[in-house]
């Protein structure tokens, strides 16, 4: 949670020293940097407590200032605008960039300041954030305004283009730095946290899933050693940034992917990592999964342990021919 926190603030004042660049480079009064709230939000680690969902602003139809820049004192803080709202909203919904000059509308009416600025010019730039989910819908913006009575140029529009790339890759870079710790690969930590899951939740309310290649080997064939590896490193960075913060994740040495997650979402999730492995497909050669669940519901589980539970998702995983061929080889010893 600490880690989180302090990447939050991190990036948020990184977006704001951003923004006063942005602002610097077209001379604007104002620079503003709005991403969904959604992505914003992947840093809250809090669980509510007898949920299945996440923070209800977790939504990718609200945009949120993550850093801004102004000379103006009646910056609303917190400020929250939807994606069907003004010309900000607009610039979000449509992923188009939109330049509006002369602004002869109250300054209010973008959402961000508290009075009327006296404007004269607006321009707004969309910032793509799909790659963080494949979700189209997560557009951000960079939205400048101008008291001076003359136009953007297509110089600086270009300019403020190619500053959304710069933020995206921000942005980016954060989340990966943020679930770097949220996902630290060792047991230690990925069963401390799954008891913190359970303890939040309930143990009647979290499974355990099992990820597991099961054509890496066809994989490896079609594609050579390098790109199969490639391929498999993909998938799972793009699983990471699919699961929220709260839900631990740990790679055992073998390679299956060890996920405990509220029982409700295992469905969601299973069918949301298949999308992730078609994403990626390479020469139509891609990656499969089998998956594996263990929770307090299946029969002979009740009472069990969260270790035992694991454990369970281990054998469940083996073939019944190997399962058998194993216990006959047992008896033979």
């Amino acid at each position: 949670m600490e880690h989180s926190n302090r990447l939050q603030t991190n990036l948020r004042q990184d977006l704001s020293r951003l923004a006063r660049f942005g602002a610097n480079v077209v001379d604007a009064h104002s620079c503003f940097i709005l991403a969904p709230s959604a992505v914003l939000n992947q840093f809250a680690e809090t669980v509510r407590l007898g949920s299945s969902n996440v923070d209800a602003s977790y939504r990718t139809d609200v945009l949120e200032v993550g850093g801004f820049h102004s000379l103006s004192n009646s910056i609303l803080p917190g400020a929250l605008i939807p994606s069907d709202s003004g010309l900000i909203g607009w610039v979000a919904k449509h992923a188009r960039a939109i330049h509006v000059s002369p602004f002869e509308h109250d300054s209010r009416t973008l959402g961000v300041y508290s009075s009327d600025q006296n404007l004269k010019s607006f321009i707004g730039i969309p910032v793509s954030f799909e790659h963080l989910s494949g979700d189209a819908r997560l557009t951000g913006v960079i939205a400048c305004d101008s008291k001076k009575a003359f136009a953007f140029s297509k110089l600086q529009g270009k300019l403020l283009e190619e500053f959304s790339f710069e933020v995206a890759r921000i942005v980016n870079l954060s989340l990966e730095q943020m679930r770097a710790g949220a996902h630290e690969q060792t047991w230690g930590s990925f069963i401390q946290r799954a008891h913190q899951l359970s303890d939040a939740l309930g143990m009647n309310s979290i499974e355990v899933l099992r990820v597991r290649a099961s054509n890496f080997d066809d994989l490896e064939h079609q594609l050579g050693s390098a790109h199969a590896i490639e391929v498999v490193n993909q998938v799972e960075r793009l699983i990471q940034q699919a699961l929220p913060p709260h839900f631990p994740l740990l790679k055992l040495p073998n390679g299956d992917l060890l996920i405990v997650v509220d029982n409700m979402m295992t469905s969601f999730y299973e069918t949301k990592i298949n999308a992730v492995c078609g994403h990626v497909a390479v020469n139509k050669a891609k990656l499969q999964f089998e998956f594996t669940k263990r929770s307090w519901k299946d029969k002979g589980a009740r009472n069990t342990s969260l270790e035992a539970m694991i454990a369970g998702t281990a054998a469940s995983a083996r073939p019944i021919e190997l399962q058998q061929g194993m216990m006959y080889e047992h008896r033979r010893a």
